[in-house]
């Protein structure tokens, strides 16, 4: 079931397709999807930090930045009242991304990023109150 689209999202650019989940999935979970050029889009940076900046390097730097906007717009659809300035997702090398989302106690949700073909896409799953 798809909810419908946020009238906006805080310190980030124009809302994208977002679904959260509560169907047969035994957890919370929340999919996004953001379309991406040969270039990050200039109004991410104000929902960047400093960590996901340095981590877009200069290999593909378009698609990683699209996959943490992604991973933020998912984060705030199933974390209402988030800005996507308390969400850091953290790039680890040889596993799966992390995420640190402000005021969270308890584990945060697993996060799956992919992208390929000018669209990026984030999954997460539990870890919610």
């Amino acid at each position: 079931m798809n909810a419908p689209y946020p009238a906006a999202v805080p310190d980030g650019p124009a809302p994208y397709p977002a679904a959260v989940l509560h169907g047969p999935v035994p957890y919370p979970a929340a999919f996004a999807a953001v379309p991406y050029g040969p270039l990050p889009d200039p109004g991410w940076a104000a929902s960047l930090t400093a960590t996901e900046r340095a981590s877009l390097g200069t290999a593909r730097p378009a698609e990683r930045a699209a996959a943490i906007m992604a991973a933020k717009l998912a984060v705030l659809r199933l974390l209402p009242g988030l800005t996507a300035r308390d969400v850091e997702v953290l790039r680890r090398h040889g596993c799966a991304p992390a995420l640190r989302i402000a005021g969270l106690d308890g584990p945060p949700p697993s996060l799956s990023l992919a992208h390929s073909d000018g669209l990026a896409v984030a999954a997460l799953l539990g870890g919610v109150p």
